[in-house]
């Protein structure tokens, strides 16, 4: 099936505005939730702190470095992903309005691909959020209590609390599978080559 590079040119811009939008929402949301099932309380972690009931946002306390650390490694990822991803967007404008295609599409690909790798990386970073809160934990409370409160684990839940990712987690999620998307499919409408026809094996007015 033959596709026009209109469309292939529609199909990459909505991608890439959808990709942005993804990632505009992780820096509006929190990333992880910890919940308490006896009183109620939430905790919803953002870059330098937590949000916690009322939406009151509280800051990393002094002895929680490898959290805020973590945290703040995140978003930075995130501001990366995102300003690669604006790049792409603005490199699709041009190739669009102008007709300078082999650079346009260089230009895309690679910054596709780095929007991507920054983003999986910040993705992949925050699965280690349990753990560097439990290490926190552990330099000025005892062990034992430390596990209980903050266990090592990314989805975990118990009697008193539930741990699992928040919206901008889900959100960064959905921007890998969506520049994934895009990628594969900018890749298989921009250099399919359809098969040659077969050729007959009797030309024609040849006789047998």
């Amino acid at each position: 099936m033959k596709y026009s590079k209109v469309t292939i040119n529609i199909i990459g811009f909505i991608s890439l505005c959808a990709a942005v939008s993804l990632l505009v929402v992780s820096f509006l949301y929190p990333w992880y939730e910890q919940k308490s099932t006896v009183t109620g309380s939430t905790k919803r972690f953002k870059s330098g702190g937590f949000i916690q009931n009322r939406d009151q946002f509280v800051e990393f306390e002094n002895h929680q470095t490898i959290t805020s650390d973590l945290m703040s490694t995140v978003f930075v990822s995130c501001i990366l992903s995102f300003c690669f991803a604006t790049v792409s967007l603005l490199f699709m404008s041009c190739r669009i309005f102008t007709k300078n295609e082999p650079f346009a599409n260089t230009s895309i690909s690679v910054s596709i691909f780095l929007a991507f790798i920054i983003g999986m990386f910040s993705f992949l970073m925050l699965l280690r959020l349990p753990s560097a809160l439990n290490s926190d934990c552990t330099k000025v409370y005892n062990v034992v209590l430390c596990k209980e409160e903050n266990p090592s684990r990314f989805y975990y839940s118990n009697s008193n609390f539930v741990w699992g990712p928040y919206m901008a987690w889900y959100s960064s999620l959905a921007n890998r599978a969506t520049v994934l998307l895009l990628v594969s499919l900018f890749c298989s409408l921009e250099y399919y080559v359809p098969p040659k026809p077969i050729e007959p094996l009797v030309k024609d007015g040849a006789h047998l």
